[in-house]
């Protein structure tokens, strides 16, 4: 290219396809790989090369200006941020792989001065194995004790294969009295997992358990709970056949440390209906501590047939206590039984 003065335009000089060159090697919106191409389909214009001079400017001037509209537009595009990859599918326990709950016929409780531990069995009902990795006791005025079966980690997982049940225990430290006034806990909170594996913390009731966790509490603070408050029993010879069904006197003795309030709720099977005699199911009856009390009650046999299928009828009592509300059944023993369907056969007959 020839140097220029003032008022010199020097454009004759100027090779349009150098310049379309030049902006091609870079500059514009097309790519090296793409370059071949593009001067291909300049070479295939088969009137380029019998244009004049100014002819074949005007043509470079338009290829730039629309090289130039094409950077422009290709500038102008969103932003958009890099899309991440799809994430690798999480591993979610779900109940139809780990049913994890609470064996229910396996259960009691150790504790001492401000300290108890349930022990528990947990069952894997699911199809495949399964680690307990921690369990924890939500109990206000409790706080979990460190080791296996507490708050934290156990020392080494306790694996739950399917159809099979594992022993485990919640100890905890208790601050009395304030772990007899506070609400009772409803469930223990059990997390399982496997190593490097998504965890899931499960709720197991303990309302199936009955009063075991007030009984463990009142026993760790050296008090006696509503069920253990109380012991009755039935006077010897006092079951007999009447009119009515069958009548029998219960003795109920307080062997707790405080008064108890005692009420008769019902009995079962639902062949057989119970009160006491002088007031309606549910009446109270107060005990102080050391003593006992008499109780008269009534046995309606509802059905003869089906109440002659059982063995004898359970009772279930109300007891309170300052510090605790239970229901228990007593079943009774066998001296109680054989006067028992004694007098039903009697009344059955009548």
């Amino acid at each position: 290219m020839v140097a220029t003065g003032p008022g010199d335009s020097g454009r004759d000089e100027v090779d349009p396809l150098a310049m379309l060159d030049l902006l091609d090697d870079g500059r514009g919106p097309e790519r090296l790989s793409r370059r071949p191409v593009a001067l291909a389909r300049i070479g295939q214009m088969p009137t380029l090369s019998h244009v004049g001079p100014r002819g074949r400017f005007a043509l470079a001037v338009l290829a730039v200006a629309a090289l130039v509209v094409g950077t422009a537009v290709v500038g102008r595009q969103p932003h958009q941020a890099p899309v991440a990859g799809p994430r690798p599918a999480a591993v979610v326990l779900t109940p139809s792989t780990h049913d994890v709950q609470l064996l229910l016929d396996q259960y009691s409780y150790t504790a001492d001065k401000d300290v108890f531990s349930l022990q528990l069995s947990l069952v894997n009902y699911g199809t495949a194995a399964v680690d307990v990795l921690a369990t924890r006791l939500p109990q206000a005025g409790a706080r979990p004790i460190p080791g296996p079966g507490g708050d934290r980690p156990f020392a080494a997982p306790i694996t739950l294969v399917p159809n099979l049940s594992a022993p485990i225990s919640v100890p905890v430290r208790v601050t009395c009295p304030g772990v007899l006034t506070a609400p009772l806990a409803d469930h223990i909170d059990v997390t399982l997992g496997r190593s490097a594996r998504p965890q899931e913390v499960v709720r197991l009731a303990l309302a199936p358990l009955g009063s075991l966790l007030d009984d463990a509490r009142h026993a760790a603070c050296g008090v006696s709970s509503a069920s253990a408050a109380v012991y009755p029993m039935f006077v010897a010879g006092s079951v007999r056949a009447v009119r009515t069904g069958i009548t029998s006197t219960l003795r109920v003795e307080d062997v707790g440390d405080a008064a108890a309030s005692v009420m008769v709720l019902g009995a079962a099977p639902a062949s057989v209906e119970v009160s006491a005699v002088g007031g309606p199911v549910g009446r109270a009856l107060t005990i102080t501590e050391g003593t006992s009390a008499l109780v008269t009650l009534r046995w309606r046999i509802l059905d003869c047939v089906a109440a002659e299928e059982v063995r004898w009828p359970t009772l279930r009592l109300s007891i309170t206590v300052p510090t605790s509300t239970a229901t228990n059944s007593y079943g009774f023993d066998s001296d109680f039984g054989a006067q028992w369907r004694a007098a039903l056969t009697a009344a059955c007959q009548n």
